[in-house]
């Protein structure tokens, strides 16, 4: 489990695994982001994209977040949320 992780840390981390994902180190993410706004993110690279989130942070999303998530911003936002839970648990 990923701990003591704030927003700017997770973007970070995500800006890493949507690049590696997306096979692109050029790309320009931020929270604005529209989910599926950059070249080659498909539906099938949004669900490798949240697989390798899941697996990166150790968290699950639930099946809505998997397709309620708009933007980079509320990606982030919903990761810190469930980081939160899982440090207070």
């Amino acid at each position: 489990m990923i701990e003591a992780m704030g927003p700017v840390q997770v973007l970070q981390k995500m800006r890493s695994i949507v690049a590696t994902e997306l096979e692109d180190d050029t790309l320009c993410i931020d929270e604005a982001t529209r989910v599926g706004e950059l070249p080659h993110w498909d539906s099938v690279a949004h669900f490798r994209i949240m697989v390798a989130l899941e697996n990166d942070f150790g968290i699950l999303f639930d099946l809505e977040e998997h397709t309620e998530l708009e933007t980079v911003g509320q990606v982030v936002d919903c990761i810190c949320r469930k980081l939160s839970i899982a440090e207070s648990a």
